[in-house]
């Protein structure tokens, strides 16, 4: 019920024509959490649950009633509610009306989706229409008689052949942005003629309250009078509204509206348009603007159908367009075949282009942009602190100027997953290397059991000519989306990530699998997700990463597995976690429990005082470790997350004022580091080389290695030898998580390096680096 899975959800229906997969597909782009607004007492997580579960009880018991006919709605009061339905949400949205309380758009309840299509299905009426079934093998035929209104979906009055009325939802449809008002009732005019296939009724909050509702979106059509659909269809009475006449100007209302940038009005009004034309010189230029408001709408599948359509008029000898109407839509169609990641194809158009006008400036940046993606696609090499400058903030619709990397991996059936699929590595890494960057967007595809997908399915996928109407199965989209999502978080330029305020399904990266101590790590850059080897992979290995955010407790972590129905994911911590048994575990988390919250109040007590509480108290807290490390097996894992937090407070109990306590303290925060996951390797001479990176808690192990620099830093800033081994492992470690250079860490780390006196240090080291003086 988080908001960002309905506007993923939403976001899905969006992909047929953004993307050109044809109607056995279906897809999703990024979605936007929506600002949830000022709390009330009726959206509380008490609420929300006690909505939820009466919404269960109601649909059981539903379910369980059956099908019946339902009396007419009042035709008159509908219309009435509806517009006072419409007045009320406007005030809410201008804040003139503090009453809203909360609206949900529940998943995971089953959705009917029909297959069936549109000309295979016959008439049906309300009156032969029953609440809970749905009318396999019919269409329901109406016209709208009220304005709409958008709350989670769009209601509205309409009326059937017959002239009956009733209340018609629809959800999950495609609105960019649009909600109530104007540019709704633009949108779904009065008067306007629309189809339903396989309806049903549901019931509502009241014993007689009824709609009609319509949770797949590809199962709502707006129709033409002329649609043969129609052609046996009578109304009973006048239209509810005059229809525009023939000789409207729907370029003029398009153009009007792409002005303004309501994009998707415009390209209603230029479809509008081109059902209307007869005239190729005028169709030509339809086409042309609908390309453009296209783009805008990230909608790539049909700005390159529009551009191409342009090029075959042009081609054939058509006449009358704008001015160089061919060079704009050659540069359309390569902007067109970028959003869709057919990069050579767009090279080629932007080389067409080219050869047109030498001097355009927009062919001049796209084919460099898009040479630079083609570089990058083939060697994954980017400018990261560059692309997390892009990330600050971000909210662009069309996302990051990426291209999709893929490292030495295949997609592979593991036996050892029940034949369910994951990314395996096909050649060796190391800590640190590049596995996956891609922008966002999931498939879910119809594909027969046997076939894989491949990483370049996107940009080996073909293009239709022509536009097909995607099925869209809302109820699998949910699930898909519920199991597979990445929280995408507001990117923070610094060592920690803030606020998931969306998400995103990806075609290959979504495929990875947890594990709780992971080979691999992810983060995200806007709608990027970046996934580097954590440690060393040997070919073969099954790359994963954790589900689980690395500073959750054990409960969040629990609850985030079980809503993916995992227990346990057979990795070496769960199984050493089973043979430990629940009695060891249960006294771990005891001990655990019991005494660190009171251990930990002493480290912020300061002077002589402080220092004598830790002092006395840090044999106790040293006994009490053996006794939480004893409840470990001898010989098992070192990545223990449980133990991260003892070493830490103990670490801070050591008096760092002398060089013996000082020591002591860097040795117990390696073993915390060492706890949450990473590794290290020393050499004779004394240098520290990071070999895994931390699991748990990472943002705060990054800031441990400096902490444990910052112990050697003399007078005048100078950092002895033990701590310069331990700020170049932390550089390296920052590479690992990364990709960072020492000239990237400094600015992701800039504050925490002045509080540990290690900035003039790290600025010595990039002169060196750039060949300057020191």
């Amino acid at each position: 019920m988080d908001t960002s899975f309905e506007r993923l959800t939403e976001a899905i229906k969006l992909a047929a024509d953004k993307l050109g997969f044809d109607d056995a597909a279906t897809l999703s782009s990024l979605a936007t959490l929506a600002d949830t607004g000022t709390a009330t007492p009726s959206n509380t997580p008490e609420a929300v649950a006690d909505r939820v579960r009466a919404f269960r009880t109601a649909a059981i018991r539903e379910q369980n009633r059956p099908p019946r006919h339902m009396p007419p709605s009042e035709r008159l009061q509908l219309v009435e509610t509806m517009e006072k339905t419409r007045s009320k949400v406007l005030r809410l949205l201008d804040g003139s009306d503090q009453s809203g309380g909360l609206n949900l758009l529940i998943l995971g309840a089953t959705k009917f989706c029909s297959t069936r299509p549109l000309q295979e299905l016959k008439p049906i009426t309300f009156k032969d229409m029953q609440v809970t079934k749905t009318h396999k093998g019919r269409v329901l035929l109406l016209r709208i008689v009220s304005v709409p209104c958008y709350i989670v979906g769009i209601s509205f009055a309409a009326e059937d052949t017959n002239g009956r009325v009733e209340h018609i939802t629809i959800y999950n449809l495609p609105l960019h942005g649009i909600r109530t008002g104007p540019d709704l009732d633009a949108l779904f005019p009065v008067g306007a003629l629309c189809a339903i296939r396989e309806p049903s009724f549901k019931m509502g909050g009241s014993e007689n309250g009824h709609a009609v509702r319509c949770d797949s979106a590809s199962d709502f059509y707006f129709l033409e009078p002329d649609s043969p659909i129609l052609a046996d269809a009578r109304w009973p009475g006048p239209a509810p509204a005059e229809p525009r006449p023939a000789s409207f100007d729907w370029k003029a209302l398009g153009n009007g509206y792409f002005a303004q940038r309501k994009d998707y009005l415009a390209v209603r009004a230029y479809s509008e348009g081109l059902a209307r034309c007869s005239s190729p010189e005028q169709r030509l230029v339809y086409y042309l603007n609908r390309a453009q408001a296209n783009l805008r709408l990230n909608n790539f599948g049909g700005a390159w159908r529009d551009t191409s359509a342009v090029l075959s008029f042009l081609k054939a000898g058509i006449s009358g367009g704008p001015p160089r109407a061919e060079l704009k839509a050659t540069i359309r169609r390569a902007r067109a075949l970028t959003g869709l990641r057919h990069l050579e194809r767009a090279h080629d158009e932007y080389n067409r282009a080219f050869e047109l006008d030498q001097d355009e400036l927009e062919v001049l940046s796209g084919r460099g942009l898009v040479g630079a993606l083609l570089s990058q696609r083939d060697t994954g090499e980017c400018n990261w602190a560059g692309l997390e400058e892009l990330a600050t903030g971000w909210m662009a619709p069309s996302g990051l100027p990426v291209a999709d990397y893929f490292g030495p991996i295949k997609i592979a059936r593991l036996e050892q997953r029940l034949r369910g699929r994951g990314i395996v590595a096909t050649k060796a890494m190391k800590a640190g290397d590049l596995i996956i960057v891609e922008k966002a967007l999931a498939v879910a595809a119809n594909l027969p059991a046997e076939r894989d997908f491949a990483p370049t399915a996107m940009r080996d996928r073909p293009l239709l000519p022509f536009a097909t109407h995607a099925t869209v199965d809302t109820t699998r989209l949910e699930a898909i989306s519920l199991v597979n999502a990445f929280p995408l978080g507001r990117h923070k330029i610094g060592y920690e990530f803030i606020d998931n305020y969306a998400s995103g399904l990806f075609l290959v990266a979504s495929m990875l699998n947890h594990s709780c101590q992971p080979n691999a790590h992810w983060m995200n850059l806007g709608d990027v997700v970046i996934v580097r080897a954590r440690t060393a992979i040997a070919p073969g290995d099954e790359i994963c990463i954790s589900y689980v955010p690395s500073a959750s407790s054990q409960t969040v972590a629990d609850n985030i597995l079980r809503q993916r129905a995992m227990t346990a994911c057979g990795c070496v911590m769960c199984e050493e976690m089973i043979n430990d048994g629940s009695d060891q575990i249960n006294l771990r988390h005891k001990l655990l429990d019991d005494n660190i919250p009171k251990y930990s109040q002493f480290i912020h007590r300061e002077g002589a005082a402080g220092l004598k509480s830790r002092r006395n108290n840090k044999p106790a807290l040293a006994k009490l470790i053996k006794r939480i490390e004893a409840t470990y097996p001898k010989d098992g894992i070192s990545f223990r997350p449980d133990l991260v937090m003892p070493y830490l407070v103990i670490s801070e109990f050591c008096d760092t004022t002398t060089n013996t306590g000082a020591a002591e303290s860097v040795a117990w925060a390696r073993k915390a580091l060492v706890a949450s996951g990473a590794d290290f390797v020393d050499d004779e001479a004394g240098k520290i080389t990071p070999t895994a990176a931390p699991i748990s808690q990472i943002g705060n192990m990054m800031v441990l290695m400096l902490r444990n620099a910052s112990m050697y830093v003399w007078d005048g800033g100078v950092v002895g030898h033990e701590g310069f081994a331990w700020l170049a492992a932390a550089v390296e470690m920052s590479r690992i998580l990364y990709g960072d250079t020492v000239a990237s860490f400094a600015v992701r780390f800039a504050s925490r390096l002045v509080l540990y006196g290690l900035d003039k240090a790290v600025r010595r080291w990039i002169k060196e680096a750039e060949g300057g003086s020191g």
